[in-house]
């Protein structure tokens, strides 16, 4: 099954990334002068290259003095969704500055030091040796043939250095789970001593995904309550809701078979059936009603090493279910479920030697509720229950369909669960959808005649504009009023 896709906005995007590109590159003297300003460089910084993420573009510049280096990083303006009243560009970087000063508080995993930010950039990392560290993807993946581009880990990396990476990363994860939130959402305020409070709602990848490229009504994110949830059984509901209602609306002119169709709609419903058996009402009301940090960047791509002791050294916050759809379900296994275990293992180990005791495994707590399971066992026991596919489907919109089907699916579940009044409307839905493709397929072609000079109903050529002038002013604001957020760095950064 094909992932929900957007070919025309896909499409759209890239061409003005490619045009915002082309205006930092035009802009690294002013870019250089900016930092040389910031951090007291006296004109001894240098452009060193550029570095595209998917959401990011990060200029590194070299004192050539001193040989420290530092990361500019611009929000990417067509990758972020930007609605009327609701600043998603600016909020997400608030976001992410306020996750980075908590985990400088509150733990000692090596997370950039931020130096200055504001509301519509990002930042600037700190680092010891210059030379030697590199991103940790590079060092572990095995050497591409050519013909696979995921990055795969090394099949032949010997375990006791593997095991060395993952304790680290269990470490990481052990600290993070550790960190308790009254809410689910996104840290408004922290104080000195790392205090934080959840008062501002979620602003997820997959919410900017669905508003940017699917043809989602935006206002249903703006209409929707503006405190965090208190609950994570109405969290998962809500987004299951929201995937039906992506389904809907979204028109990207796949001319599939009707029954793949059907499926999707099938899948997405039932996904809504199933919150009560991964996430029951009072399933996050055990022991202590917290919530944790959730990070889907925590992985070698976003950390940096010393490619001889295997140290991390950064770890800088930015999927498994756009992996698995690569690769297909039973490779994707063949290469996961070892190292599985081989990690869960670090983690009980990670656990022993841990200044704090872990919860205790057996006993009630509060009201006769059970004890929080060691985290260790929680991993083991996501992973054997199906609750890790879940949680993925829930907050991936163009891959639920597929990992419904794949995962989650079995006897018992699919039209068994969903009553009559879900079901009846099947040859309508299909319908509604063919007539959203027939119109999205004459849209597209419009654009297509459009993009090489020939509008409907011109026979002259027009050629199309890639860079606007709103972009080239748009790196200018950001350069003049010091919309950035800078970080030192030391080593080779070849993923934002």
């Amino acid at each position: 099954m094909e992932r929900l896709s957007d070919p025309l906005a896909d499409r759209k995007t890239k061409c003005a990334k490619v045009a915002f590109l082309e205006t930092i590159t035009r802009s690294k003297k002013d870019i250089v002068a900016f930092v040389n300003s910031h951090l007291g460089w006296n004109h001894a910084g240098e452009f060193v290259k550029r570095h595209i993420g998917s959401l990011n573009v990060g200029v590194s510049v070299q004192n050539i003095r001193t040989q420290e280096h530092a990361l500019i990083r611009f929000p990417i303006p067509a990758e972020v969704y930007r609605p009327p009243s609701e600043p998603w560009l600016e909020q997400r970087v608030t976001n992410e500055v306020m996750v980075l000063n908590c985990l400088a508080l509150q733990t000692t995993i090596p997370v950039p030091r931020v130096y200055h930010w504001a509301r519509s950039a990002s930042g600037l990392l700190s680092s010891k040796d210059t030379w030697k560290e590199k991103a940790f993807c590079d060092i572990l993946k095995a050497q591409s043939n050519g013909k696979e581009d995921n990055p795969i880990l090394d099949p032949d990396m010997d375990d006791s250095k593997l095991d060395l990476v993952y304790e680290q990363i269990a470490g990481f994860h052990l600290q993070l789970s550790r960190l308790r939130f009254p809410a689910i959402g996104a840290i408004s305020s922290i104080t000195r001593s790392g205090d934080c409070t959840v008062a501002w709602p979620p602003l997820t990848y997959d919410m900017n995904t669905v508003a940017s490229f699917t043809g989602f009504p935006a206002d249903y994110f703006e209409s929707a309550s503006t405190k965090a949830p208190k609950r994570a059984h109405g969290y998962f509901v809500e987004r299951a809701q929201s995937l039906q209602i992506n389904l809907e609306t979204h028109c990207g002119g796949w001319h599939e078979d009707e029954n793949i169709t059907w499926k999707r709609y099938v899948a997405r419903h039932c996904l809504e059936r199933l919150v009560p058996i991964y996430c029951a009402p009072d399933d996050d009301e055990d022991v202590d009603g917290a919530y944790r940090l959730f990070c889907d960047g925590l992985g070698p791509s976003n950390m940096l090493a010393d490619p001889e002791t295997m140290r991390i050294t950064a770890l800088l916050l930015g999927n498994p279910a756009v992996l698995a759809n690569k690769l297909g379900k039973q490779r994707f296994l063949d290469l996961f479920e070892p190292r599985k275990v081989q990690y869960i293992r670090a983690m009980e180990r990670a656990e022993a030697a841990s200044p704090s005791p872990p919860p205790k495994p057996t006993g009630v707590g509060k009201e006769g509720r059970p004890r929080l399971l060691p985290l260790s066992a929680r991993v083991r026991e996501s992973w054997d229950s199906g609750r890790f596919w879940f949680n993925l489907a829930t907050r991936s919109c163009r891959d639920a369909d597929d990992i419904y089907w794949r995962f989650l699916h079995r006897d018992g579940r699919g039209v068994s669960i969903l009553d009559e009044a879900t079901l009846g409307i099947r040859e309508d839905y299909l319908r509604r959808k063919k007539e959203q493709n027939d119109t999205y397929s004459t849209r597209a072609l419009d654009d297509f005649r459009d993009s090489l000079g020939h509008p409907p109903g011109s026979g002259t050529k027009q050629p199309r504009r890639l860079m606007s002038a709103e972009t080239g002013l748009y790196v200018g604001f950001l350069i003049a009023v010091g919309l950035v957020l800078l970080c030192f760095w030391e080593s080779e950064l070849s993923r934002i």
